[in-house]
Formats: structure tokens, sequence, C-alpha cells
């Protein structure tokens, strides 16, 4: 007889360090009592399970799902408990920090800056950022500012999900003159604002923010019109970059490096030079997690190991996690994980029902109504808003970004390394063109549904999700029910 499903610690390992994040923010407000009791609970309940089915691997389980627990909750808990101290107190402060992102401005003039390593003789920030909003413009990421503002100390609780995930303490509500001290001088942010620049400068006709959105993942060049109509077509995500990006990379890597004939190497080579490749222009979730899963890829394939895409997506998450453990609460790190893993979990479901098309545009047909019912839940919760052209969509332009990434890549590196305008930038700038033509003609907010972000029937839906996949052995018969709730579930989202 089957089992249901599989035992898989990795899964589990991860599973209980996230666990123990989101029991650190509890605990926070509760006290520790409650992550105390669940990891006592753990412990006892696989040394029960060992006990009863005499295996004593299950007991070692246990204890190292309990350490798991326990190091997730340390990682959180220390930030989380001290954003309480003066919780709603107003404190006037003059201040110097690092701005780490900035959200463009939607034509009122201002914008979003989120400042981090705040500094300041008045008040003792701590590790905690700030958020504030601002006219200054031609703000970078890691550029060092200076100003004077009243912030709010606010707790990091599930009550504002965004400051949470982000770490973000102190807000001020009113607007604050930034003063710039100085640009960032680390490489990344060199070479990331450096390269943005060359071709924004270089390449007619203002669609170079397509190309540096596609290959830098920076989305400032592009034109809050223009990044509305990706946004609202479901497709925004082509800009960040990503498991689709990350693949992009090795296919171009593979063909050059694989002249070098270094066969048994070639793979992990590759990842390493992606990896570097990222790190310099990139610092999102996504792009941790799919050069993680990358890399352990390209090393398996150099051992001849067997490679398991499951472990893989969870080994990923462990050491994201361990290394950003709020960003559990980011929409980012949800959006990126939900994609990935709907489509290891779903798309061989989804196929059976594209059966009646070509095996290939089937597959693509498949793979992206996985992503969408697998993200489903967190664009509701997140954004309150999706399209029903998404599916059609990635199915039609994702072959299109395929190409266009592919020159446009070959293009920004030929600009920089030899500081002329090749013939890539020329093909890339008219297929930019034509995409941006394409997806501005649709008349978005026709195809818009709103979402309800009724955090029950989310989880329902979630449920009946999961039971859907092929990866549990579930009766056919339960599956055909299952089938038919879940359409009905999602039909009470909009």
């Amino acid at each position: 007889m089957k089992k249901l499903f599989n035992f898989r610690p990795i899964v589990f390992g991860g599973v209980f360090l996230a666990f123990g994040i989101i029991s650190a923010v509890v605990g926070a407000k509760f006290g520790v009592l409650v992550p105390a009791v669940l990891t006592t609970f753990t412990f006892t309940g696989f040394v029960v399970f060992a006990t009863l089915t005499k295996k004593r691997s299950f007991a070692y389980y246990g204890a190292i799902f309990a350490a798991m627990f326990f190091l997730g909750f340390m990682l959180e808990y220390g930030d989380v408990k001290s954003s309480y101290n003066y919780d709603g107190v107003m404190m006037t402060a003059s201040f110097s920090g690092e701005v780490e992102s900035v959200t463009g401005s939607s034509g009122d003039g201002v914008y979003k800056v989120v400042i981090r390593n705040v500094y300041s003789d008045d008040v003792d920030f701590g590790s905690a950022k700030a958020v504030l909003i601002t006219p200054a413009e031609g703000l970078y990421r890691g550029d060092i500012v200076s100003g004077r503002a009243s912030f709010y100390k606010r707790a990091l609780s599930f009550d504002d999900i965004y400051r949470l995930a982000n770490d973000i303490a102190f807000v001020c509500e009113d607007k604050v003159e930034l003063a710039l001290i100085s640009r960032s001088d680390r490489l990344s942010d060199l070479v990331s604002r450096y390269a943005a620049e060359t071709v924004v400068s270089a390449v007619p006709d203002g669609q170079a923010g397509i190309m540096t959105a596609l290959v830098f993942g920076n989305t400032e060049y592009i034109d809050g019109e223009t990044l509305s109509g990706y946004r609202l077509s479901g497709i925004a995500h082509i800009f960040a970059v990503s498991g689709l990006h990350i693949g992009f990379f090795y296919a171009i890597m593979s063909f050059f490096i694989g002249k070098l004939r270094i066969k048994r190497w070639q793979s992990t080579v590759i990842c390493t030079i992606l990896s570097l490749f990222y790190a310099i222009v990139c610092s999102s979730v996504s792009a941790y997690r799919a050069v993680i899963m990358c890399f352990i890829y390209g090393m398996s394939r150099s051992f001849g190991k067997k490679y398991d895409v499951i472990n893989s997506i969870f080994i990923s998450m462990a050491i994201v996690l361990a290394v950003f453990p709020s960003s559990l609460f980011g929409a980012g790190f949800i959006l990126s994980y939900s994609a990935v893993i709907s489509l290891a979990l779903f798309t061989s479901g989804f196929k059976k029902l594209f059966g009646f098309l070509p095996e290939k545009l089937g597959e693509k047909f498949a793979a992206s109504c996985a992503v969408v019912a697998g993200t489903l839940p967190a664009i509701a919760y997140f954004f309150g808003f999706a399209s029903v052209l998404t599916v059609f969509l990635n199915v039609l332009l994702l072959p299109v970004v395929t190409v266009l990434y592919v020159i446009s890549f070959f293009g920004v590196i030929a600009l920089l390394i030899f500081g002329k305008v090749s013939v890539f930038l020329f093909v890339a700038n008219a297929v930019a063109y034509g995409l941006n033509a394409f997806v501005s003609a649709i008349e978005h907010r026709r195809f818009v549904l709103s979402l309800n972000a009724d955090k029950v029937l989310l989880s329902i839906y979630s449920i009946i999700l999961l039971l859907t996949s092929r990866r549990l052995n579930l009766p056919e018969k339960m599956r055909k029910y299952l089938y038919i709730a879940l359409p009905v579930t999602a039909a009470l989202l909009v």
C-alpha cells in the first residue's frame, strides 16, 4: 500500500525554521511560553512516534526539527521584541543612514525611502530601519543621506506585514528633506548604477528601461504608466530576477563554457559565474533563491547525482531565511516560493487539462496555470486584484521575453566592455518597443478582477490546491471531488 507522502526531512526542516520565525513574532507580543510549548511538543511528538514505530531515526529528526524551530525563533525574536519598546512614542531626531530602497513617484512628486543603518545622537535606532517620504530626486540604493524628522516608533507585528518584512520600526508621516552625503562605493551598487545609466544614455526611444529591468532587475528607468500595464496584466514578474532569468543566463553560459570541454565541472563553473554576477547586480530574495537552486543543480550534475527539485527548493528557503529571517513575511519571498513550489507540485496535474493541445504548448499552459493557481492566495492578500489574461499573456509573451533577454544581455555586456552600441541593442530596442506597444494597447482594467482577501477562504483554497498535487497518493475518486471544489473556491475569491 502506498504511503500518503514520502517523508522528506529537508522539507520539514525548512518548514520548522519558518514556523520558528512566525512564532517569534507571536512570542514577542504574547510571551515566550507559546513557542517554548510548541518546541517541546514538536520534540515530544517525534519521540513518541519513534517509540511506537520503533524507528530511532524519528527521535533524531524530532531533535533536529526542534532545533530548527528554535533557531528560527531566535533569529527573529530579538528585533521584534525590541520594537515594542516605546511603541507609539514620537521621537524627533537628526539622523544619517543608508538608502535601502526607493519607491518611485506616482505623480505627486514624492518618493518613499527606506533607510537602514540609521545613526542619531538623539535616538537609538538600533538595527531597525526607518521609512519616510521625501521630494528628493535621484536617490539610489546605497546612498548615504542625512536629515531631521519626527518618527513614530511602531512595533513589528502582523498588523503591518510590509514593515514586519522589512524590519521597519520607525515611521515618519511628514515630508522630509534629505541631503545626499555620498554615493555608495560598494561594487554591487556602482556596477548596477553605472550599467543602467550607460544603457539609458545609449539606447534611443526610451526602451532602455525594459532592457535594464530584464538584465539587472532594475525597474527605476521604466515609466510608471508602462510598468503599471505590466503589473495589471500579471506579467511584471519578468522584471524580477528569478528562475526565469537564471535559466536564460545558465543557457547562455552553457553554450560558451561548453566549448572549453570541462564537462564534469561545467555546471559548477557556470553556477559560480552566475552567483558572482547576480551578487553584484541584484539583491532580491527571488534572485538568491534561484541562484542557490541553480548552484545545487550544478553540483548535482558535476558529481553525477540526481537533482531533487523539492529538496532544492527547501534548502534554498532555509538558507535565505537563516540570512534574512524577516523576508518570510514579504511579498517577494512568498510569491517567489509559491511560484516555484507550484511548478513542482501542480504542473503534472494541469497537463491533463491541456492534453488536447500539442505537447509543448500544453506544457506551457500547464506551467502557467500551476503558477497562477499557486500564487493566487498571495496575490489576493498583497495586491487584491488579478487579470484574467495572465495565463494567456505568459504563454504568448515568454518566448518574446526569452529572445529579448538574450539579445539585451549581449548588447548590454558589449556596451559596457567596448563602449559601443552593437546591433544587439538596436534589435533589442525594436523588440522592446513592440512588446511595450502590445502591452500598452490592452485595456487592462476591463480584464482585472478584484479579489477577496478573506484569510479563512484563502486557507481553504490553499489546502484544496495542495491536496490536488500528484505528489500526494490520494485516491483518484477523492481527487476528482477536489478538482471540482478548487475552481468553486477560486470563484469565491473573486
